[in-house]
């Protein structure tokens, strides 16, 4: 009897504490919700566009939900962004820092951004992904090692057929993480793929921080597999010969940090699930909505052959980001892909209390969390006409206010450093593999559809729901 009576308890406890922290802002109003810690969780991921714009026209521009056990506060006009990423007391910092913690295994201390080592691993990216020749030497590397993974691929598989998504994460981790970590590292870590595939399809349960660790022992162990490896290189660096000169950097770093290990090896586990959790999706996707529009593909392959060289798979060839920054149409349609399939949220933290100057003013208490979705906006018709349909040519004439609605890649602090690696990165690898595959199209039409998975809505841009997208392809032209 007394387990019942302490699941009562329990269930009691938490009901009254989610309506105390319900009360705990004035003028905000809260989205009614049924189920305690969960809240209106199920509802948000079933239809976040819908349930966001019920959640406007009922309670107005500002509201709070209760996702997964913790209160966000949404602010829904664009006219709120400006305030929200001037005001200093909002910090992307603990946001990250509960990320960190959560799923890729940090101290607690070690993740705060006040530490000398957070501001510096930062400066690294600036550095090589942003700046002009720490960037070139990595596009131009990266464009070599997807020639090699589509030729490794072709070698290895005698079939006319791919299983797209498949396909692609492999070609694009193996690629980014020789360029990144370099071939020796990638050689002795045979599993990495396998281990990665293991981490990341738990990873939005992991980063929750709600489940328990023994809950997810298969999606742990991978963690500390690929953890153990990069712990080793940064102990021994040989490990990681021939890596990019950012690597070289970045444990050159935390070989001077004075912290337990398994910190820097986390951090080295977190530029692996960045580099590929949004750059494979966002692929696939492309590929996906290019070949259900014969119009499309055409007018991109006619771009890719007109600016983009196509020696064979073997040779040494590479693409600078001058000659990638010239396929525009299909830089369009990356664009307009990630407008119908992104759904990050943009998060910040209160750090302290404070007021914001909207009208009416909005209070927020130290430790409440903010949301703004952009998503919101890929889908208003007033802004993007038929919001639903791929138009592969929507953002070579992009308005101002078009280009702005689009924030795949975050703002303000919490704006991916490696964006312009990514992009880059998409466009050779859809430019190699409409070179490369002649004849590329569905197998059949049952292999043509698919849905989203939705489990990653407010986490960047939305796999397939299953691999089930199968392409052939004149295996004898090749």
């Amino acid at each position: 009897m007394l387990p019942l009576i302490v699941i009562v308890a329990a269930v009691v406890l938490t009901v009254v504490l989610a309506l105390k922290l319900a009360t705990r802002q004035t003028g905000v109003p809260t989205v009614r919700w049924y189920i305690p810690l969960v809240g209106s969780a199920l509802d948000f991921a079933a239809s976040p566009i819908a349930f966001l714009r019920a959640c406007r026209t009922k309670h107005g521009p500002v509201f709070r939900v209760l996702l997964a056990g913790r209160y966000m506060t949404f602010f829904t006009s664009p006219a709120h962004v400006a305030v929200l990423l001037q005001t200093k007391a909002l910090s992307f910092g603990p946001v990250v820092h509960d990320v960190c913690v959560a799923a890729f295994g940090h101290d607690a201390g070690f993740a705060h951004p006040s530490q000398w080592h957070y501001r510096r691993v930062h400066s690294l990216f600036t550095q090589h992904f942003v700046n002009g020749t720490g960037l070139a030497a990595l596009i131009e590397a990266n464009v070599l090692q997807q020639r090699r993974a589509l030729q490794r691929h072709l070698a290895a598989s005698g079939s006319s057929q791919l299983r797209l998504f498949s396909f692609l994460r492999q070609a694009l981790f193996e690629s980014s993480s020789r360029t990144l970590f370099g071939d020796a590292f990638c050689d002795t870590h045979a599993d990495l793929l396998d281990d990665y595939v293991a981490f990341d399809d738990a990873f939005p349960v992991l980063a929750s921080g709600y489940v328990p660790t023994w809950l997810l022992r298969t999606a742990r162990a991978a963690a500390s597999t690929i953890a153990q490896g990069f712990g080793d290189a940064i102990v021994e660096p040989s490990l990681m010969r021939g890596c990019s000169q950012f690597m070289l950097d970045r444990l050159q770093l935390f070989r001077r940090v004075q912290a337990p290990l398994h910190n820097c090896a986390g951090t080295q586990l977190a530029l692996l699930w960045a580099t590929n959790s949004n750059s494979v999706p966002t692929a696939f996707w492309t590929l996906y909505h290019l070949l259900h529009d014969v119009a499309a593909w055409n007018a991109v392959l006619a771009e890719v052959h007109l600016h983009l060289t196509s020696p064979a798979l073997a040779s040494e060839a590479t693409w600078s980001k001058a000659d990638l920054d010239k396929c525009v149409v299909l830089d369009s349609a990356i664009d307009e892909t990630l407008r119908l399939v992104s759904a990050s949220l943009l998060l910040r933290e209160a750090t302290c209390d404070v007021e914001l100057p909207l009208e009416p003013p909005v209070v927020l208490r130290k430790g409440d969390r903010v949301a703004m979705a952009p998503f919101l906006q890929h889908m208003d018709a007033a802004l993007f006409p038929d919001p639903e349909i791929f138009r592969f040519d929507r953002f070579v004439h992009a308005t101002q206010a078009q280009r702005s609605a689009l924030r795949p890649f975050g703002l303000g602090a919490s704006m991916c450093p490696g964006r312009f690696f990514a992009k880059t990165q998409l466009k050779s690898c859809i430019a190699l593999v409409m070179q490369h595959l002649p004849g590329l199209r569905f197998a059949s039409l049952q292999a043509s559809t698919v849905a989203i998975n939705q489990t990653r809505v407010g986490m960047g841009v939305y796999p397939p729901a299953t691999d089930d997208v199968v392409l052939a392809f004149d295996r004898a032209a090749v």
